[in-house]
């Protein structure tokens, strides 16, 4: 029984490992908004249902939407070094 649970463990963390290889090299940048700050990029996820923005000066990821949102992001600010406004606007 050890065995079988010692190939069940490899095998999982197999799986584990490609699949989280595939979906960092699958994931990549699209462009963002003209009018947002220049130092705000898009992450499409690897899956393609997720998007993260973040603040490419620090790495610091800002929030996460949905590819296909009922409501979009549309306008960025920065308040200070650690505070953003994100204004939403919903879909017609």
């Amino acid at each position: 029984m050890s065995k079988f649970l010692r190939v069940l463990g490899t095998a999982f963390i197999g799986i584990v490992l490609v699949g989280s290889t595939w979906y960092v090299l699958t994931s990549h940048e699209i462009a963002s908004d003209p009018n947002w700050p220049k130092n705000i990029h898009r992450r499409l996820g690897g899956l393609g249902t997720s998007i993260t923005v973040y603040d490419a000066d620090s790495k610091t990821p800002l929030f996460t939407y949905s590819s296909d949102p009922s409501a979009y992001p549309v306008r960025i600010d920065r308040q200070d070094e650690n505070h953003w406004t994100v204004v939403f606007e919903k879909r017609k």
